[in-house]
């Protein structure tokens, strides 16, 4: 899978939605929803006449929850769907740090 993509991604987390927090124990659970938007550009620089029709546009909704173990360490788990060309499923999980 070869993929070179600039996007611009925005999400809103549900406790800042409802004014709710979920917690199971001294864990916090923050589910947000989100949409990202931009361009894959891989095979435009990949192949030799650069021409635009290979860039790939991408809009995908994301759906996901960052795990608080404390308040500055936790974890995030995301999965997005494209809605245009691509039609991709992405499940992405990271590490979250606060400094």
């Amino acid at each position: 899978m070869d993929e070179l993509e600039f996007v611009v991604a925005a999400r809103i987390q549900f406790p800042e939605l409802f004014d709710t927090q979920f917690n199971v124990g001294s864990v916090a659970f923050l589910p947000y929803i989100g949409v990202e938007g931009g361009w894959d550009v891989y095979k435009f620089i990949d192949d030799d006449r650069h021409s635009t029709d290979d860039i790939t546009t991408v809009v995908r909704g994301t759906l996901g929850t960052t795990i608080l173990i404390h308040k500055q360490f936790g974890f995030n788990i995301q999965y997005a769907h494209d809605f245009m060309e691509k039609k991709d499923h992405i499940l992405s999980g990271g590490i979250v740090m606060d400094f």
